[in-house]
């Protein structure tokens, strides 16, 4: 008989309502565990899927980052293509607890995410005609990010240094056979500079600055006679070739180096004396050196309304395309007229600086970042400098130095051209800062760097371990 409240409702309603029993119930939730269960799997494969992927990633990221630093040595087509493939790597690849760890510890992801990001905020208001070149140019930076998100081990590095340098030593071969050709027949060229120019990988300024970084790196890396005689034969093509800003991004370096490696500090007269005795051989045999050090001396020469436009010479260019520069930030000085911008900027204000019809950049990279991107942009640049030499203390042994006079270099160079906007100096600087950033490591410490391979490894142990001793104590507990 039924009691309570069943027993006031009727007995037809009872049928219809049809109160689940025990066996629905039942049911219901093995139904209900078993999809609970598949989405676990679908999820669990899921992430087993993602982790293969960064594995793979990982694997090869180190054999990319070698092939690009060799194909990009002999040309530009392999150093894009090299660069670009690196980059998708990385994204793919990054390790989102390291980077996380650096990130609040480091200031250079942040630096770089403000930098990167203040570029894009000024497309909003940019005068420039096609965006594809522009954010092409400004992609390069993204590889910064998650490259401080990865570590590699000090013989795979080890690797990649030696490979740099003997490249470098090869076309240190090529570069003194192209100039002794130029010198004896420079047809179909004007003279035999512009015969070097267009026959070296990368042209005479690229081409200069990598071989003095490839000099700078055996000057501080190897020991005994090799130091010497790989920096030797690493150097003397800047003076077959006469570039100026070869030499000065070479003795800012070779200032670095005696400052920071320690090895250095007894030969620091010697090595002062034996460069400035190979300086004046080298300006003494190379009379096209002579005549371009003669024409950077003649400050008179280099007011654009005191010449034609044919006879300007390279200062004389840069003292309009500078002109220019601070008229435009004149008129925008804090956001500035947007990146990619300054083609269209330097055309409305040729007519006041009296200088060539076109420009595609000023000559220098502060110069095009300031007009740019104002002073914002150029703050924030140089704060990302800042950053990354303030990297350098978490490297250890000649990496750290490296890092430094890479850094110096680059810097002292953008003075004298754009090499943030040049596709072969700006992707030469990321890769070797790259590869200088995957031995980051904590200040002070001396212990080898675990690949992210390693890591994983250890830490599944160290899982294993724990669900061990986890059953062992059940079991202990067990009556």
């Amino acid at each position: 008989m039924q009691t309570g409240l069943w027993s006031c409702m009727p007995v037809g309603l009872l049928k219809a309502v049809h109160i689940p029993t025990c066996s629905h119930t039942m049911a219901f939730m093995q139904g209900f565990v078993r999809a609970v269960n598949c989405s676990n799997d679908d999820a669990k494969r899921s992430r087993s899927t993602r982790a293969q992927a960064m594995n793979l990633a990982r694997r090869i990221w180190g054999p990319c980052l070698l092939i690009t630093v060799c194909m990009g040595s002999f040309g530009i087509a392999g150093l894009s293509l090299g660069f670009a493939v690196t980059l998708l790597v990385s994204l793919a690849a990054i390790e989102p607890a390291l980077l996380k760890q650096r990130f609040s510890r480091l200031p250079l992801v942040l630096s770089a995410l403000l930098f990167l990001l203040w570029g894009l905020v000024s497309l909003f208001w940019t005068e420039a005609d096609r965006l594809l070149p522009v954010i092409s140019d400004w992609s390069r930076w993204l590889i910064l990010i998650p490259a401080v998100g990865f570590m590699m081990t000090d013989e795979v590095r080890q690797g990649i240094w030696r490979a740099f340098v003997a490249v470098q030593l090869i076309v240190a071969l090529w570069s003194l056979y192209v100039g002794m050709d130029c010198a004896i027949d420079p047809s179909p060229f004007p003279h035999a500079y512009e015969c070097m120019n267009r026959r070296i990988p990368h042209g005479n300024i690229e081409a200069s600055w990598i071989l003095s970084l490839g000099a700078l790196l055996a000057l501080i890396w190897l020991e005994g006679r090799w130091r010497w005689v790989i920096a030797v034969l690493l150097t003397l093509p800047l003076f077959i070739i006469g570039n100026r800003t070869g030499f000065f991004t070479l003795g800012i370096g070779l200032l670095v180096a005696l400052t920071y490696e320690a090895s250095l500090r007894p030969w620091r007269a010697r090595v002062l004396l034996a460069s400035a005795a190979i300086a004046a051989a080298g300006i003494a045999l190379n009379p096209a050196l002579q005549l371009r050090i003669s024409e950077a001396l003649q400050l008179e020469r280099y007011q654009a309304s005191q010449l034609h436009q044919a006879e300007q010479n390279s200062e004389g260019l840069r003292a309009a395309y500078w002109r220019a520069g601070l008229i435009a930030l004149r008129d925008k000085p804090l956001i500035g007229h947007g990146m990619g911008s300054w083609p269209e900027v330097y055309r409305g204000l040729q007519p006041q600086v009296e200088g060539p019809a076109i420009s595609a950049n000023p000559h220098s990279s502060y110069v095009q970042i300031a007009v740019e991107q104002g002073l914002i942009g150029l703050f924030l640049f140089l704060g990302l400098l800042v950053a990354l030499w303030q990297a350098s203390s978490w490297l250890a042994g000649f990496e750290a130095v490296f890092c430094r006079l890479l850094i110096a270099t680059f810097a002292a160079g953008s003075l004298l051209n754009t090499w943030t906007h040049d596709g072969a100096s700006s992707r030469m600087f990321l890769v070797l800062m790259v590869l200088c950033l995957a031995g980051l490591r904590s200040p002070h410490s001396t212990s080898a760097v675990q690949t992210s391979a390693e890591s994983a490894d250890a830490q599944q142990a160290l899982k294993a371990q724990s669900r061990d001793r986890r059953s062992r104590r059940r079991d202990k507990a067990r009556p």
